[in-house]
């Protein structure tokens, strides 16, 4: 299993760096999806008991808004904001920063 276990890794480098090598992905991204796949099965596996956060409160903090149009990509942000005026606002104020 171990050895497994090395093959793959040692394989998933390899089809990363051919895929960086002909353009097709960006390291960035990928480690932004792979975060984003990890902490989804984190939440999965350890729901949250708190009050729930909305993506108007998210664009207030300028740090998370920041993290999210960096994270989502320039595309989604007009699908963002057009959901309402305050994360518009806010969203127009982080990309002006970026």
């Amino acid at each position: 299993l171990a050895a497994q276990l090395v093959e793959l890794r040692e394989e998933n480098v390899t089809l990363r760096n051919c895929l960086e090598c002909m353009g097709v992905l960006q390291e960035s991204w990928f480690l932004a999806r792979l975060h984003s796949s990890r902490f989804a099965r984190i939440l999965r596996e350890h729901p949250l008991r708190g009050r729930f956060v909305n993506l108007e409160e998210v664009a207030r903090a300028r740090e998370l808004a920041l993290m999210t149009v960096g994270l989502a990509g320039p595309a989604s942000v007009l699908s963002m904001a057009a959901t309402s005026k305050t994360v518009a606002s806010s969203l127009t104020t982080v990309t002006n920063e970026l």
